[in-house]
């Protein structure tokens, strides 16, 4: 555990001390310096509490002692020391205050309730400024500026201060109007004094324009109230009007602007202040500064900022001022760009007089020969076109027409075709033109995004631009000598690559991105898979490196997922467009064409881009060709870390191929043969070498329990692995819990099918054949279910989904789509767990009897209504008919006695092929329920019910078959191998006679003092963070309460998931409640096995560390010594709640027995 300031204040007093009085050369000079840092680090942490002081053993008040030990100590150095010493002071104190949040809320290490001598400190200072020169008196002026807090009240440093404004050197002068400007930020009487003084400065004609300058620079800290804001504001107009001095005028305008911002009226009286000076040929440097000062104001938000037609008009003139330099241009171009960009589109500008001049001058400036001028025109003229017709949707009878927008998408399009047909003369030029593609095409994605149907468009214009590039690329390699041909074909590393091969990359990354996005927003047609396929093609043929390969190889996976959910929802649509072959066969296909892909990678000695093609492919759930990929590469690499991780992979994503086996007919087969996977079975865990040695072309008979039977398997092997591979710093955390979730899956997919083989199998031959996934040529019987089995499974499978949120929520940095895979995994299970929970429902039987028990001596309970909400929360924001549906069922099983509970994860609101292929799933589950409740009505005699046994159970196994098929896919995240973002815990007993100890007596409620640490969280990330620590009786243990630190956590428990989610829940409730509440801040064990928890928040520091108190009722428990369960949560910058993986263990506290005999040797000790 690190110690913060306070604890390390006693030991910087006595190193600053040491320093200042070494003899050494420098010494001295170096103490100051680290001083300065630490101080700075010091002001930003809070007030040290009682729980910091027991923590690190320190008295109350001590670290207050020592700060201002500190400061005397240096105050007396920069009255004693020379020059060099006192501006080393004043640098330490200038980094403080910059760093300082500013403002009359300052709580730092100099704030005047924190400095009981503050006296002392100012008379040191003010002897320096009586007895110095003027740069002694310039020091000392600006270090009283980075005291203001306890010396803004003085009446003699105000008058020393205000008497150095009449100073004839003007470096005093410029040092008292600092400090004078940092006390008009916490004093407003003081602050109307120094206005007067200001203005009889800066009207006087005696003054040097370098005076005046920095006048007008301290206008801007007149802000400390509205009132005192207003008069200084409209003091200033009237100087900056009434003057004539180009240099003054540009200073003035930068504080009136700041002074401005602080009004909406006032920023309005600016704006018109800067418009009539750009306008009215003012010298180019003041309409330069009114251009960048409009910029400021706009940064307050549009909504704040006056926009109407003549003040459009009037910004649009000016990208013709051909006076103004590049830079003014670029800066009032992205002033429209923000205005159009963020603007609410209450209006369409079509209606306006002067659009069309304004679409006419955007469009000259795309022409300019100066690349930054040209992008942002491109830009603005994208915006005003998005803005325009989102308008134009907005207006009643408005039709959203989108003839503006594409054409300035075609402008954009021309020119990238433009670039992709010209010469690359120079490296200079390359680089220009391949920044202009790139900002080009992300442009285009941005439309794309905003309008999907536009897509189509972008991506056949995109074909053209590929084979133009590609003829490009051709004719240059035509020129060139056969060893630079070999060369191209072999590069390793994008910076290597000719700059022809550069660019048709970005081309392809854009086709990857366009790709996903139409996916997304389910605007993925037939006309754009076409397209896609001729890409596809050609790309096949004029790849230029490896690196290509990779990337087209992503857009061909993209392709088969889109291709496979157009070909099974619109097969008739298909077939039209002269792609009559079978789901199967196309997939197939693909996994053969990517198998290829990655065998070129892998023969042309470039493991890497083999490495990333392997990870699309699992990404996109190409399970044969990735675990083809992990499989060569295995035995090329050196490090032991590396080989675990490859092994894994190579047996997770066999795991994966093995499940797919049973849908493979012999098409399918040779694909398996040519892709070696039969080897990688024969050489992995050995499990399956006795089969397919014997017969591998009979592996496609297996049914779907073997194959998920084998797949548990290799997924377990590969946890194994992985955990051998574990290391300190929390790598393969999300790994190993990812995979861990993926074998409970297969292992209750497993347990559904023996159940569905077992009941279809009870009762002998009755001459009625049917079908049921997982098994082949079963007769029915009188089919029964087992309730009692069943009720466990759909438990499982509820917390598998809410264990799956919890996973998705505790990793900060993942990326968004990683997220949406692991809710969709979630939404998965989800949605099984309602398809076997409610097989067995009957809406005649009694309440109670649709209530599901969870065993194992557990009283806890799960009922339909619950399998219902979990699943409505899920689906609320991806189909709203599904959950409106879903919410009448809920009736319909039982009324529900209680709000839905908010979640704490986030919604998927992006509905891409997967997530259809889901949904799709859910549709068929729900209507084959409510099919069932309609068929149960009127069903009465024996007959009935058998024909009903029957059709629950076909119901239960269609709905596996179609769950099983549906694709999996691994998120992104999985394949970052990096240290875990986590928080370690610290727990000391609130008892100070041995706080490293917790013990306490039988009948007393255990209070505990806390340190939280964050671990790999970036700075600023984190705004506000809870915890909840938690015990019952059955966590009872051998262990004697030792000390607090803990173990540290050598990576996923599985055994704490439950614990975990329950924790998580209780937490989250405690948040959005209200921390404020105490009553929910303790939960009492009134007996039997129930749960005891508190919960506390924390404030961090810069370092991320926090410290609280926290009191468990543990008055009922027993004698003995009990573990602490916690778990934390926190909430980030953009109000975002994470959970926090825990890196450590809770510690064990002891009751009873154990503390009295430290209570005795501690006396013992005390009077020896």
């Amino acid at each position: 555990m690190e110690k913060n300031s306070a604890a390390c204040a006693m030991e910087w007093s006595i190193e600053l001390e040491k320093g200042l009085r070494s003899n050494k050369p420098g010494q001295a000079i170096e103490a100051l310096s680290q001083i300065g840092s630490r101080l700075e680090q010091w002001s930003k942490e809070p007030i040290s509490t009682m729980a910091i002081f027991n923590i690190f053993g320190l008295i109350p008040g001590e670290d207050r002692l020592f700060a201002n030990t500190i400061l005397l100590r240096l105050a007396d150095a920069f009255k004693c020391g020379d020059k060099q010493t006192r501006f080393c002071i004043l640098k330490a104190f200038l980094l403080e205050r910059k760093k300082r949040k500013k403002g009359k809320q300052y709580n730092g290490i100099l704030a005047k309730k924190r400095v009981p001598n503050y006296v002392e400190l100012l008379k040191r200072v003010k002897i320096v400024y009586d007895k110095g020169d003027s740069d002694y008196k310039s020091i000392s002026l600006r270090l009283l500026g980075c005291w203001s807090d306890i010396a803004s009240d003085s009446a003699e440093i105000r008058h020393m201060i205000l008497s150095s404004l009449g100073s004839c050197n003007v470096t005093e002068v410029k040092a008292s109007l600092f400090t004078a400007g940092c006390f008009s930020e916490l004093s407003e009487d003081f602050a109307y004094v120094f206005l007067e003084v200001l203005i009889n400065m800066m009207t006087s004609s005696k003054l040097s324009i370098t005076v005046k300058r920095a006048c007008a620079k301290a206008f801007a800290k007149l802000g400390y109230s509205l009132t005192l804001a207003t008069r200084a504001y409209k003091t200033g107009r009237k100087l900056v009007l009434n003057s004539s001095q180009e240099e003054f005028m540009v200073e003035m305008l930068k504080s009136l602007s700041k002074l401005a911002s602080k009004s909406v009226l006032l920023i309005s009286e600016q704006v018109e202040l800067l418009l009539s000076l750009i306008t009215h040929n003012s010298a180019l440097p003041v309409q330069t500064m009114a251009i960048h000062c409009m910029l400021f104001l706009l940064g307050g938000g549009v909504c704040r900022f006056p926009i109407k037609e003549s003040f459009l008009s009037q910004l649009f003139h000016v990208l013709n001022n051909t006076d103004l330099s590049i830079v003014s241009q670029c800066e009032a171009l992205r002033l429209l760009l923000k205005i159009f960009q963020y603007a609410r589109p209450n209006l369409s500008h079509r209606e306006m007089p002067e659009f069309v001049i304004w679409l006419s001058i955007v469009e000259t400036a795309t022409q300019s020969p100066i690349l930054s001028k040209r992008l942002l025109a491109f830009q603005l003229l994208v915006y005003i076109s998005v803005n325009d017709n989102k308008a134009v949707e907005t207006e009643p009878g408005g039709n959203g027409s989108t003839d503006l927008l594409s054409r300035a998408l075609l402008l954009v399009l021309d020119r990238i075709e433009q670039l992709a047909k010209s010469e690359f003369e120079s490296c200079e030029t390359a680089s220009e033109m391949l920044q202009e593609c790139h900002s080009l095409l992300s442009l285009v994605l941005h439309v794309v995004e905003e309008y999907p149907t536009i897509g189509v468009l972008a991506l056949d214009k995109v074909r053209s631009c590929v084979e133009s590039m590609v003829n490009v690329g051709k004719r240059d390699i035509t020129q060139k000598s056969n060893h630079l041909i070999n060369d191209i074909v072999g590069l390793e590393g994008e910076k290597h690559r000719p700059d022809v091969s550069r660019f048709v990359f970005c081309v392809y990354k854009f086709v990857e991105c366009c790709t996903e996005t139409l996916d997304d927003a389910s605007a993925v047609t037939v006309e754009v898979h076409h397209i896609l396929k001729l890409i596809i093609e050609f790309m096949q043929k004029s790849y230029f490196s490896n690196g290509d390969m990779c990337t087209i190889q992503l857009i061909l996976l993209h392709s088969r997922v889109m291709w496979s959910y157009l070909a099974y929802n619109n097969w008739e649509i298909c077939n039209a467009d002269n792609l009559a072959i079978s789901h199967e066969d196309y997939w197939i296909e693909h996994e053969r064409l990517t198998c290829e892909f990655i065998n070129k990678m892998i023969a042309g000695q470039d493991k890497w881009d083999a490495y990333k093609a392997g990870k699309c492919a699992a990404r996109q759930g190409a399970w044969f060709a990735a675990a083809f990929t992990f499989r060569e590469l295995f035995n090329n690499v050196q490090s032991d870390a590396c080989q675990h991780w490859l092994k894994s992979l190579a047996l997770f994503t066999q795991s994966e191929s093995t499940i797919m086996l049973p849908c493979l007919q012999n098409e399918g087969q040779r694909l398996v043969n040519w892709s070696k996977i039969d080897k990688i079975w024969a050489t992995g865990s050995g499990v399956l070498s006795k089969s397919i040695e014997e017969d591998p072309c009979h592996v496609v008979l297996w049914d779907y329990h073997k194959s998920y039977n084998k797949a548990y398997d290799d997924v377990c092997s590969a946890i194994d692995i992985l955990a051998a591979a574990a290391t300190t710093d929390h790598t393969f955390i999300f790994q190993r819990w990812f995979l861990n979730l993926r074998a409970k899956v297969l292992q209750i997919v497993v347990d559904i099918l023996k159940l569905i083989n077992s009941s279809a199998s009870n009762v002998e031959n009755t001459g009625n054949v049917e079908w049921v996934e997982g098994c082949t040529n079963i007769r029915f019987g009188e089919p029964t279910l087992d309730a009692h089995s069943l009720t466990p499974i759909s438990f499982r499978l509820k917390r598998l989904a809410q264990e799956l949120d919890l996973m998705a929520t505790s990793f900060m940095d993942m990326d968004l789509r990683s997220y949406r895979t692991c809710s969709r995994l979630a939404l998965n299970c989800s949605l099984l767990a309602f398809s076997t929970g409610f097989v067995l429902y009957s809406p005649d039987l009694c309440s109670h009897a649709n209530t599901m028990y969870w065993g194992f001596g557990d009283s806890r309970k799960c009922s339909q209504s619950m399998l219902v909400q979990d699943l409505v929360k899920r689906l609320w924001h991806v189909d709203g008919e599904m959950s409106t549906i879903l919410t009448q069922v809920l009736t319909i099983v039982e009324v529900p006695t209680s709000h839905f509970p908010v979640s704490p994860t986030m919604p998927l609101y992006k509905i891409g092929s997967s997530e259809k292929e889901t949904l799709d799933v859910c549709k068929f589950a729900l209507s084959g329920f409510l099919s069932m409740l309609e068929e149960a009505k009127g069903i009465k005699d024996g007959g009935g019910r058998y024909k009903e046994s029957r059709t629950r159970l076909q119901l239960l196994s269609n709905v596996l078959q179609r769950w099983m098929n549906m694709s999996f896919q691994v998120p992104k995240y999985f394949f970052q191998v990096r240290s875990c973002v986590g928080a370690e815990l610290f727990v000391f007993n609130a008892n100070t006679v041995n706080p490293n100890r917790i013990s306490v007596l039988p009948g007393f409620h255990l209070s505990l003092n806390l340190c939280l640490q964050l671990k790999h969280v970036p700075p600023g990330r984190v705004a506000k963070i809870y915890c909840i620590l938690a015990s019952k009786p059955s966590y009872r243990t051998s262990e004697h309460g030792g000390e607090s630190k803990g173990k540290m956590w050598q990576g996923f428990q599985s055994c704490d998931t439950n614990d975990v989610i329950d924790l998580n829940e209780k937490l989250w409730m405690y948040v959005i409640e209200g921390a404020n509440q105490s009553s929910k801040k303790m939960k009492k064990a009134c007996g039997g096995d129930e749960l005891v928890w508190s919960c506390a928040s924390f404030v961090l520091n810069e370092r991320g560390q926090g410290f609280s108190t926290c009191l468990l009722d543990i008055s009922a428990f027993p004698v003995g010594s009990y573990k602490i369960k916690w778990h934390s949560c926190c909430i980030d910058s953009k109000d975002s709640c994470w959970s926090l993986i825990p890196l450590n263990m809770g510690p064990v506290f002891s009751l009873g027995c154990i503390y009295h005999r430290f209570i005795k040797i501690h006396t013992h000790v005390s009077q020896c």
